[in-house]
């Protein structure tokens, strides 16, 4: 443990520094942003390290379906609700409905808190908004942005 933080004290300057190569691999942004910073510390390292990186990036990432995401679908469900609806923000209960109506999904068993839990990982929260005189939980379009294209494939294909 002491070695490896001396090594990462001894080297914080190279490791920032480092270009970490997976801007050039066959990866989506999910797999980019894990394995940067992996790749930065195999340049470093120097030797056969970076190339074995390189290869263990794509052999563990492409493999990996990320439609069959759970998450990702469920992102890519609340676009198709948010798509569909043209609105701005919803409640809770409003997406929930819609969302274990899908035949196709595996949300009928899906609640407001495993909802959230879901969506944690991606900085996205449920807010309090108000409806007319009514208070609820919910969510805002804006906050799936990021998500969205990142992580829902068709938002990443250029026309």
């Amino acid at each position: 443990r002491r070695r490896c933080l001396r090594g990462a004290e001894d080297n914080a300057l190279s490791i920032t520094e480092a270009a970490d190569g997976a801007d050039e691999l066959p990866l989506d942004d999910r797999a980019r942003d894990n394995w940067g910073v992996l790749l930065s510390l195999a340049q470093v390292a120097g030797g056969e390290w970076p190339e074995h990186g390189r290869e263990a990036a794509i052999t563990l990432s492409v493999s990996r379906s990320e439609d069959d995401d759970p998450s990702v679908q469920l992102l890519a469900d609340i676009k198709r609700f948010f798509d569909a609806g043209g609105v701005e923000r919803t409640t809770t209960r409003e997406l929930l409905q819609y969302l274990q109506r899908l035949e196709e999904a595996q949300w009928s068993d899906l609640t407001a808190q495993l909802l959230a839990r879901r969506l944690r990982p991606f900085d996205i929260r449920p807010r309090t908004l108000r409806v007319g005189a009514a208070v609820a939980k919910g969510y805002y379009r804006a906050e799936f942005a990021k998500a969205w294209e990142a992580y829902v494939p068709a938002l990443r294909e250029t026309p």
